[in-house]
């Protein structure tokens, strides 16, 4: 009896510290509720990686401590990978700090909500928030280093936190650091060599550490750090990363992320993602704005920057949408198009026709544009870019939210129900929420936030609900009874063969047509932001436009 009370006891003893060291190590994981445990690189988002604060070093990489995640450089193949944010686990994506341990092998990050560690092996980051570091709100970690025995993470206001190695557990603070700590870089530590580089690109510098970009703007040197082997690191306070070579004195800039973190808009083109947004807020970290061209296949990043376009001056970016020739851009000074060719814009005014400039919808076609404004639909030309009509070719005061082709027929979703035009504009069906023709000018109690063409007919919102229209029978059904969808504003819907994706105010949903399987995916999920704006299936990825970046998904490792 004895001895089965001493193992009851050994037993409960190891339970409660099982429990403990779960509290501590994974506290963010047990606040979240993702529909499934994902890989590291199922999810990526996309942030404005153009302010560094911090540099460290392993034998294969560079890690960039950036306001938009953490960005790898593989040292062998000179090239940047993936951004590391809180889609990958992460609790924050703007990094203050960051170290290498060498002794074993996690890479170790601060920011804002505390401090963040990975061991290669786990699938997920472990977080360690501020409450468990018993540090205040306004508590701030700004370098991060190690000896052989603890992890050292020094605070704003003075002092140091002492961290295990292994789990992270909070083991006590300091007055000051102990012997040998190695730290991470957040400064300039060669800064005094810096005014003898040359520069790649029509770049600058200077002694003092000021970077003059190209446009004749500055940026100053906010790390910078070279390796014994004359590799330099380092980066600007908005101006991007830098990468060089101390033998020979050579440096170049390389710019990483979309320039508006608030990405409401976005279109593909040849391997090209186009993309802007359409917030009057800047980034915590640079003001830039425009319009961010990410080529996928070589992971580089070029800007159409607002302050330079007259165009797109005021940064406001509604809607994209391009062909092989041009891209066409709504913005909130009318309709803008780019010449892909020629790499020249254009803009055209439409408060000439109609109350407002502010284009919020567009569709392009090889021979037409149509701009969708708060106050009707015009019509223009390509590559003339001059009006088919001088007014619109819906009722006055239709608001137009979002249009997309079905062969030669434009679908337009608006205020006042459903439009099909035909004939360059010259032929106009309008549809009541049964989907029966109407008189174009009829008003009906039914407004369509977005359309889609699907296999079989176009699926459209309803009253935040899903319904489509099949071609085939000219039924019309609702497509499936989700409530939480009922619940949400739907800003956009895109259709794969047997998948729908629904972006809305509040996440997104994917959606299996054939049982109506579905699953509501957040934040907690891997997507970079609250609200999806825009959705589309892009090759193996599923791509979301949102309020906290531009995010990619490995769908079909889960759906297929």
């Amino acid at each position: 009896m004895l001895n089965l009370i001493k193992k009851v006891k050994e037993n409960l003893g190891l339970s409660v510290l099982i429990l403990i060291l779960l509290s501590v190590v994974h506290p963010q994981e047990r606040s979240r509720t993702p529909n499934r445990i994902y890989n590291i690189g199922d999810w990526i988002t996309y942030r404005n990686c153009n302010y560094v604060t911090s540099v460290c070093e392993s034998p294969e990489y560079v890690f960039f401590g950036t306001s938009g995640g953490i960005l790898p450089f593989h040292k062998f193949r000179k090239s940047f990978e993936e951004p590391i944010t809180r889609s990958d686990g992460l609790a924050d994506d703007f990094i203050s700090c960051l170290y290498y341990d060498k002794s074993t092998g996690y890479l170790w990050a601060c920011h804002e909500a505390g401090v963040s560690y990975r061991n290669p092996s786990d699938r997920r980051w472990n977080n360690i928030s501020t409450q468990e570091l018993s540090l205040s709100r306004l508590e701030r970690l700004v370098r991060i280093g190690g000896d052989n025995h603890y992890i050292w993470a020094q605070l704003r206001s003075g002092g140091f936190l002492k961290l295990d190695k292994l789990t992270g557990m909070w083991a006590g603070k300091e007055e000051v650091s102990g012997d040998g700590v190695k730290w991470g870089v957040v400064s300039y530590e060669h800064l005094y060599s810096f005014g003898s580089f040359t520069m790649e690109g029509n770049y600058q510098c200077f002694s003092d550490g000021t970077v003059v970009d190209p446009m004749l703007r500055k940026f100053y040197v906010s790390v910078l750090y070279i390796n014994p082997s004359g590799n330099v690191f380092g980066g600007l306070s908005g101006g991007g990363l830098l990468l060089g070579d101390e033998n020979v004195k050579l440096l170049r800039v390389h710019e990483f992320g979309p320039l508006d973190n608030n990405v409401s808009t976005f279109a593909f083109l040849d391997g090209n993602v186009y993309m802007g947004g359409n917030s009057n807020i800047s980034n915590l970290a640079s003001n830039r704005k425009g319009i961010s061209c990410f080529n996928t296949t070589e992971n580089t990043w070029q800007y159409f920057e607002s302050e330079f376009t007259l165009e797109i001056r005021n940064g406001i970016i509604n809607k994209i949408s391009v062909n092989p020739d041009f891209m066409a851009v709504g913005t909130s000074q009318g309709v803008a198009l780019y010449n892909f060719k020629k790499g020249f814009w254009q803009l055209r005014n439409v408060d000439r026709f109609l109350p407002s400039n502010n284009v919020t919808s567009i569709a392009l076609n090889d021979t037409l544009l149509f701009a969708g404004t708060d106050y009707g639909l015009l019509v223009f030309s390509i590559p003339e870019f001059i009006p088919v009509h001088k007014t619109s070719i819906l009722p006055v005061y239709t608001r137009v939210n979002d249009m997309v082709f079905s062969g030669d027929t434009l679908w337009v979703a608006t205020n006042n129900g459903l439009y099909a035009i035909e004939d360059y504009g010259e032929k106009i069906h309008h549809f009541d929420m049964y989907l029966t023709k109407i008189d174009p000018a009829e008003p009906v109690a039914f407004s369509v936030n977005a359309i889609e063409v699907g296999d079989h007919g176009i699926i459209f919102s309803k009253r935040n609900s899903l319904c489509q229209y099949d071609f085939r029978n000219g039924k019309l059904l609702e497509l499936l009874d989700i409530a939480e969808i009922k619940n949400k504003y739907i800003f956009d819907i895109k259709s794969n063969g047997n998948y729908i994706c629904v972006g809305t105010n509040d996440g997104a949903f994917l959606i299996r047509i054939n049982d109506g399987y579905y699953e509501h995916l957040t934040m907690a999920d891997g997507l970079g932001g609250i609200a999806v704006y825009e959705v589309d299936f892009y090759k193996d990825y599923l791509w979301f436009a949102t309020d906290g970046g531009l995010t990619k998904f490995r769908w079909r490792k889960y759906y297929e």
